[in-house]
Parts: structure tokens; C-alpha cells; sequence
């Protein structure tokens, strides 16, 4: 990730124009990816060098991601099974 990232954006809504604020914000994204799949793949920590995303916790890009949406999928399909089933 680049030296600006998505807290100078929000700090400084047009630093250079809009279009560096676009590419502060697509940065950010590709690399909070990065660290999705780094994190994923069993990585050791820091799975990134900006500073700000190792030291503060971040939602993922896409919500299927997030432990919470996985664990509520997995609820969710269970209930489902026994319905299916008929042993709810």
C-alpha cells in the first residue's frame, strides 16, 4: 500500500482531487484483500506494512468474510437442514 491510504481521504476529503482520493480508496482496498488472504493462509503477523492496518481491526471488504456472517451462514444452514429433515 502506498504512503496515503483510506484515514488521509477521510481526513482530507481533496487533497489532490478527487481522483487521488479514488486511488487512496482503491489502495486501501486491495490491501485490506491482501491481508484477508495472508490471514487466511496462515500467516504470521503483520500481514501488512501500513501501520494504521496493523495496529487497528478493520471489517473486511466483502461481509461474507466476516466471522460473524460466517458463523450466522452456518447457524442458518443448520436450522435449515433440520427443516428439511424434519427434526427441528
Amino acid at each position: 500500500m502506498t504512503t496515503h491510504n483510506a484515514l488521509i481521504v477521510a481526513a482530507h476529503p481533496e487533497p489532490d482531487g478527487p481522483r487521488q482520493n479514488l486511488q487512496c480508496f482503491f489502495d486501501y482496498c486491495q490491501e485490506r484483500y491482501r491481508i484477508l488472504g495472508r490471514r487466511q493462509a496462515g500467516r504470521a503477523k503483520p500481514w501488512t506494512n501500513d501501520p494504521i492496518l496493523q495496529q487497528w481491526k478493520f471489517t473486511n471488504l466483502k461481509r461474507n468474510d466476516d466471522r460473524t456472517t460466517i458463523e450466522l451462514r452456518k447457524i442458518y444452514e443448520a436450522i435449515g437442514m433440520r427443516l428439511r429433515n424434519n427434526t427441528f
